[in-house]
């Protein structure tokens, strides 16, 4: 499988800053409203991935489980400044004078890191079996796991550091509808599963040095389309050619989970933050093998 995912707007960590003349008073430098560096320059491309399916539905009932596993994907952004161009950090608000302890940024880097796993075991029921093919119903228990991991570290002289990490856990009963329409040599198939999970959510923050925690639980809405082509090359062995597209709500993101309260990572808070939506879509080709 050669996957990618959907990436929300991710937060500024880098902005400009201007020299504001101040009638009487001087020139003072202040936060500008340029982003120089945001979560956009986080470009997600595609990775590798796998996915494993057992079972047997040669009857009117049947069962299969699958198992699916992601690469992890890994991105870097950076920006840097110049002597007459520093950079103001995500700390403090446009407009505002510039601190000196967050801000006037020579350099600042972003490392970010992600990777998802599911699994599902299903019963099936033939509902219908025609000319025209076959139609079942599918009863069963999905689960998604989703880490997500980020750096963010900045330097005007002294070194500040902000790690982010979330641990998302989903987990609850599915149902779906298999339809399988036959054609010469080959039949096309497709599968649609939407389940509603339990939703868990484990954050860390560590803002130099100083570390808090925090946890939530919810809900989330979990959707799973399947399409693909199976060629027989054998009585035995089929190819398969398809796309696949695994969509969730409410998922907490390292990005949106990142701090930009000073208040707060002085105070060891952490908050959750799980409102986003991702999709992850992938083109696949792979091999069933039959008895």
């Amino acid at each position: 499988m050669a996957v990618t995912r959907t990436m929300p707007s991710g937060p500024v960590f880098q902005r400009n800053q201007v020299d504001v003349t101040i009638p009487g008073m001087g020139t003072e430098t202040r936060v500008g409203s340029e982003s120089v560096l945001t979560g956009n320059n986080l470009d997600l491309d595609f990775v590798t991935a796998g996915r494993v399916t057992a079972g047997n539905r040669s009857g009117v009932f049947g069962i299969e489980g699958s198992y699916m596993l992601t690469d992890t994907w890994t991105e870097t952004a950076h920006a840097f400044g110049s002597p007459g161009r520093l950079l103001a950090s995500p700390f403090t608000v446009v407009g505002a004078a510039v601190d000196p302890a967050v801000d006037n940024n020579t350099s600042a880097i972003v490392n970010y890191s992600t990777d998802m796993q599911s699994a599902e075991l299903n019963l099936t029921q033939r509902v219908y079996s025609g000319w025209n093919g076959d139609a079942s119903l599918l009863y069963g228990v999905k689960s998604v796991w989703i880490d997500e991991a980020l750096r963010y570290e900045s330097d005007n002289g002294l070194s500040n550091t902000q790690e982010v990490s979330v641990r998302n856990r989903m987990i609850g009963p599915q149902l779906g509808v298999l339809c399988e329409a036959p054609f010469p040599g080959w039949t096309l198939d497709l599968a649609l599963k939407f389940a509603i999970t339990n939703h868990s959510v484990d954050k860390s923050t560590i803002w130099n040095g100083l570390a808090a925690a925090a946890n939530d639980n919810g809900a989330a809405l979990v959707s799973d389309i399947g399409i693909n082509g199976t060629f027989f090359i054998t009585p035995h062995l089929h190819l398969r050619i398809g796309y696949h597209v695994l969509s969730l709500t409410d998922v907490a993101l390292a990005t949106d989970n990142f701090e930009n309260s000073l208040p707060l990572l002085g105070a060891g808070v952490a908050d959750v933050h799980d409102n986003r939506g991702v999709a992850y879509q992938s083109l696949y080709l792979g091999m069933t093998l039959t008895h």
